[in-house]
């Protein structure tokens, strides 16, 4: 039966939750990421929220969260057309740098690069303060449709499902899903498998 009931600080579902090293992140998609202590897991507790970055130089809310992933020790947060890093070994939970991301994070084997789902780009973020782009998807005529839903990643390849819609014979609208199969061995040459 249930053990503990926890309110969070939130007025919507929950996300996205993700547990790293006796830490819960639990993601709102308009309110933030709490920071939830499982020291004792019979009575875990929120520690903080955290629901504003400096995003481009400037305070924003976190009030569109797509996405988190955890990569070594850092948070990173995909808001809007945003990625926001923080530094979970720390107490504060200071925040490391952003830079442009959107959609969801697929994160390769080694936890040191990631994909983002909707530009079809590898970074690395083995510097979480200095995230970069070391390859892209070039669709050499052959795109994938639709808008991303979900996103793996493994050591040197990646799958993303889109979804479009697409006119049958009898003129309606169906949902029309495409699975992507990425191979990244080579980040300068990202192709479609």
């Amino acid at each position: 039966g249930i053990r503990f009931s926890l309110p969070l600080p939130f007025n919507e579902v929950v996300q996205k939750v993700l547990v790293h090293q006796g830490l819960a992140l639990v993601a709102g998609r308009k309110e933030g990421v709490a920071v939830v202590s499982l020291a004792d897991p019979l009575r875990p507790s929120v520690i903080r929220r955290i629901s504003q970055a400096t995003l481009n130089g400037q305070v924003r809310n976190l009030d569109d969260v797509q996405d988190i992933a955890v990569i070594g020790d850092t948070l990173h947060v995909v808001n809007g057309s945003r990625r926001v890093a923080f530094d979970l070994s720390k107490p504060s939970l200071p925040q490391l740098g952003d830079g442009k991301a959107s959609g969801f994070l697929g994160l390769s084997a080694d936890g040191s690069r990631y994909v983002g789902s909707d530009d079809l780009k590898l970074y690395d973020a083995s510097r979480p303060a200095y995230v970069r782009e070391i390859g892209a998807y070039e669709p050499g005529g052959f795109s994938v449709p639709g808008a991303s839903r979900g996103i793996h990643a493994q050591a040197t390849t990646w799958l993303g499902l889109t979804t479009a819609s697409v006119p049958d014979k009898t003129c309606m609208e169906h949902p029309a899903g495409y699975l992507g199969f990425y191979d990244f061995s080579r980040p300068d040459n990202i192709s479609l498998l």
